[in-house]
């Protein structure tokens, strides 16, 4: 009997280690792959596309090629998966969420779908669909209205979303069903709700636990005008164009699971609870018509008008009142918004201080645009102020310009003088800092040589010799024991300091995100309308990309809103953000003009200190 040899430990793992390496495909290949929620959709209903895509490098965003009987809605949303080692990432997942809307019935295509990845060109495989015509009717209606057909730019516009569904009657219930069920058969994943998603969604609460209820009115049927009862349901928003011109609401479509017939759960733990046997799926769009937003007039406009629409006060505050020729003052403006819809504070300008003449004559102002800060329906503005001369007695009124589209006529308002003190500057002499010596102390000029050394000082050797006691004195001990360890710590942190923000690029860049951010600001004020959109928003998602450290390069609307989102940034900040880059986009390739482009870099540098003044998670 031959005895057979077995391998050793080494040489099995090595043999597993191969296998495992053989059977693991490599970690940079790339690839892409398309999904959709169902490949039966309806015509008009919005449903989502997928687009992932594996790499370990960078990749350009899918370039859509023509579609017919299809149309993709605005920008996708993103969602990452990093996949790191030793620190290190190794490959990403991307998926690309878009919503698309057959616009046709019949069976359509969504071909190839190139993506950049790497330097080369991938494709998804081609999705074959059935899209088919929703049902109509009576049951379920919507409507949208609106205040006012006309506003001023800068004024808010009032709308209100109305509902209403006819309550269902089957022969196994005892009469209708109640609101709160009508309600819960709208398909709010799938409907467009528009500007109404915010009320609705903080109606219904974050998981959908709290009940809508309607309330039971009487209304004429759109086909045959017969009374008819109904549920209704009703929702209000504000919202504030951006730009003049014919501004139209967000479209509004609802889709709704509209019962055919129930049944009977035969589930021991539902005990006969009623269930939908079988529905109808019913699409209601709600149009409203365009409304009109004009620009306030340039008749009898103050040159010093800052873009102000609404009604407001102002008040103003300085201290110290008593300072020397030099001094900073601190000027603090406050204003007012009486408006009673209220005005978007946030992005309200401060009056341009150095085009107050009876102020810059008599003080230097800085060219900084002052800081504001929002509480409530106020806003407060600061800079400083440096007096020229000892002879100036007070801070001159402040004009702040509006207008009222009320009255349709611009209103000027001033602050109140405000008396200060100043005394003229001390000035010290070069003979006072060089060479001076105390009045009634003569100079001396003249040397006269001792002889014998330090004894010449003093004769008693005894005494020079003697020894005395050692005082420590608090003031030693501090500097002694005190001095040193502080001394120690600072350069302990000050180097700590210094290696992270060489080492950590993502503390570093962190870090530097305000001063960024404020450098491209200041960029998009010396340029054209285009290139100061397009340096507005790379200020705006460059911060925010710094700030959450996301892979370098470009990110989109929606990726600058999923961060923001993910840090707990909130939600008001996030649509105001949002709203920001979409009008950054819309200007870079449209253009609205300078006065449009310079407005909207003020908004950019609104949003980027509404963020550094704000919480991250």
């Amino acid at each position: 009997m031959t005895a057979r040899r077995l391998p050793s430990p080494l040489a099995i793992v090595a043999t597993l280690l191969l296998g495992v390496s053989t059977l693991t495909p490599a970690a940079d290949a790339a690839e892409v792959s398309i999904s959709i929620e169902s490949r039966e959709v309806y015509v008009g209903v919005p449903f989502r596309v997928t687009i992932s895509v594996g790499t370990a490098g960078v990749f350009e965003s899918p370039r859509w090629p023509p579609l017919d009987g299809l149309e993709v809605l605005g920008a996708p949303s993103t969602s990452r998966q990093m996949t790191s080692v030793n620190g290190r990432t190794t490959r990403q997942e991307v998926a690309l969420g878009y919503a698309v809307v057959a616009r046709r019935a019949g069976r359509l295509e969504i071909p190839p779908i190139p993506v950049e990845v790497g330097g080369a060109t991938l494709r998804t495989d081609p999705l074959l669909l059935r899209a088919v015509e929703p049902d109509g009717g009576d049951d379920l209606i919507a409507e949208v209205e609106v205040t006012r057909e006309s506003i001023y730019l800068g004024e808010p516009v009032a709308a209100r979303l109305k509902l209403w569904i006819r309550p269902y009657t089957d022969r196994l219930t005892n009469g209708p069903l109640n609101s709160e069920t009508m309600w819960s058969l709208l398909d709010l994943d799938r409907s467009a709700l528009g500007p109404f998603a915010a009320p609705i969604q903080d109606l219904i609460g974050p998981r959908r636990s709290r009940a809508v209820r309607g309330r039971t009115v009487s209304r004429p049927e759109p086909s045959t005008g017969e009374e008819t009862t109904y549920y209704e349901y009703e929702f209000g928003v504000t919202v504030w164009p951006d730009r003049a011109g014919p501004f139209e609401l967000e479209p509004v479509t609802l889709i709704m699971r509209y019962p055919k017939r129930l049944k009977r759960s035969r589930s021991l733990l539902s005990r006969g609870d009623l269930q939908i046997a079988d529905a109808r799926m019913v699409v209601e769009p709600a149009a409203t018509d365009p409304i009109v937003v004009r620009t306030p007039p340039v008749a009898n406009r103050p040159s010093f008008w800052s873009g102000a629409v609404g009604r407001f006060s102002v008040t103003a505050s300085a201290k110290p009142v008593q300072v020397a020729v030099g001094d900073p003052i601190t000027l603090s403006l406050t204003i007012v918004d009486r408006s009673s819809v209220g005005s978007p504070l946030e992005v309200l300008a401060p009056p341009p201080l150095d085009a107050v003449e009876s102020l810059t004559g008599d003080f230097r102002v800085s060219g900084d645009p002052p800081a504001g800060v929002v509480n409530g329906s106020t806003k407060t503005f600061t800079d400083t102020l440096r007096a020229k001369r000892a002879d100036v007695a007070e801070i001159p009124p402040i004009p702040f310009a509006y207008f009222d589209p009320q009255r349709e006529t611009y209103v000027v308002v001033e602050t109140t003088p405000i008396p200060i003190s100043v005394s003229s500057a001390n000035v010290v002499a070069a003979e006072d800092l060089i060479g001076g010596e105390p009045p009634g102390d003569p100079a001396r000029t003249e040397l006269t040589l001792l002889s014998g050394g330090l004894l010449a000082n003093e004769a008693d050797a005894a005494r020079v010799l003697a020894g005395g006691p050692l005082r420590l004195t608090p003031a030693i001990a501090v500097v002694a024991f005190g001095i040193p360890p502080l001394a120690f710590t600072a350069v302990a942190f000050a180097e700590r300091r210094r290696r992270r923000l060489r080492d950590d690029t993502g503390f570093a860049r962190s870090r530097n995100a305000t001063r960024t951010a404020r450098r491209r600001i200041a960029d998009a004020r010396r340029v054209a309308d285009g290139e100061a959109a397009a340096l507005a928003a790379t200020a705006v998602s460059g911060y925010v990309g710094d700030r959450c450290n996301a892979p370098p390069g470009a990110l989109t609307t929606a990726d600058v809103v999923a961060h923001l989102e993910r840090r707990g940034i909130e939600p008001d900040l996030v649509r105001e953000v949002e709203a920001c880059l979409v009008a950054c986009e819309r200007i870079r390739y449209a253009g609205d003009g300078p006065a449009a482009a310079a407005s909207l870099v003020d908004r950019a540098a609104a949003c980027v200190q509404r963020l550094e003044a704000t919480r991250w998670r």
